[in-house]
């Protein structure tokens, strides 16, 4: 018996695309008008960002994000507006806060940097315990010292001669930039 290698091929790509769920995808539903969801896509070193459409269509952010190489999470603000990026990568995590309008917006600009709208730098440490407080607030513990912030450098203080690591917690107000 001769097998039609068209019908095979149709039903494996039936049974591909109705597949829903990837386990190296996580995806973060968001408010808006034209996507459904903000997906990370763990591959190798470098974890693309993609936002999926209400017809179920994967788009890949083809902007350049303030952002290292891999993102360990998402996390959407109570209003759904805003999104905390965490990645890492160089031995350390960074924190980059995007307005999920601004991805939409330029997600298909290759080779345009999309800035962040805040960011924070823990390095040398690292951070833990990152949630959203309110729509402005940010709340995570770090060994850092952000009552000491280097504004320019976007990191708290350290200090290299000190064997202090007394994990605190901190709230960032974002729109102030300032903690306490």
């Amino acid at each position: 018996m001769r097998r039609n290698p068209v019908l095979l091929l149709i039903a494996v790509s039936f049974l591909c695309g109705c597949r829903g769920n990837y386990s190296n995808i996580t995806s973060y539903r968001i408010q808006h008008e034209e996507y459904d969801s903000i997906v990370v896509i763990r591959q190798a070193w470098n974890y693309p960002i993609g936002l999926v459409d209400r017809k179920n269509n994967l788009r890949i952010v083809r902007a350049d994000l303030d952002i290292l190489g891999q993102v360990e999470r998402i996390i959407l603000s109570p209003n759904g507006k805003l999104a905390i990026i965490i990645s890492y990568g160089e031995g350390h995590q960074f924190l980059s806060v995007y307005r999920i309008d601004d991805i939409v917006t330029e997600f298909d600009n290759c080779g345009k940097f999309l800035k962040a709208v805040y960011t924070l730098d823990p390095y040398p440490y690292a951070f833990g315990n990152i949630a959203w407080v309110s729509d402005d607030k940010i709340t995570f513990s770090s060994v850092s010292d952000f009552s000491k912030f280097d504004r320019k450098n976007r990191r708290g203080a350290y200090s290299p001669d000190v064997d202090d690591e007394l994990e605190r917690r901190w709230v960032w107000n974002i729109e102030t930039d300032t903690f306490r």
